[in-house]
């Protein structure tokens, strides 16, 4: 976070929307992998006695606090945490449903679906974003 702080602002003012967006897309992705990565791990995350949402949640609510910790030295916001935050719930929806939600595809169609609209609980978004709403 440090070396960002230093170097991220003088990169990123001369970004484009463009760039910005193609940034932000490219974090999504990796995003995503990460998921993949931490996905293969089940059996291991299983035997050390936590859940792989509990291990999700730890993960993301890391990285978001170090984005947020960054954004703050850099005198900027996140705007696309939110929306972040909202993909990244539907992929957990997939991947990790919780005890009880259906396991057929309309159900965690519908599952997904709704957590892209509606994103983390006010619970979850509240550990991430220290606020309810």
């Amino acid at each position: 976070v440090a070396l960002g702080v230093v170097h991220l602002p003088r990169l990123l003012e001369n970004y484009s929307r463009r760039d910005l967006a193609r940034l932000f897309a490219w974090q999504i992705k990796m995003y995503m992998r990460q998921i993949d990565g931490v996905l293969e791990l089940e059996d291991d995350v299983k035997a050390l006695g936590f859940t792989m949402r509990e291990t999700f949640y730890l993960g993301q609510k890391l990285q978001f606090q170090a984005a947020n910790e960054l954004m703050e030295a850099m005198g900027g916001n996140l705007h696309g945490q939110e929306i972040l935050a909202h993909i990244i719930e539907a992929r957990l929806a997939w991947d990790c449903p919780l005890p009880g939600d259906p396991l057929d595809l309309p159900h965690r169609l519908g599952r997904m679906a709704h957590c892209l609209l509606r994103g983390p609980e006010p619970q979850r978004r509240a550990e991430l974003f220290g606020r309810a709403a």
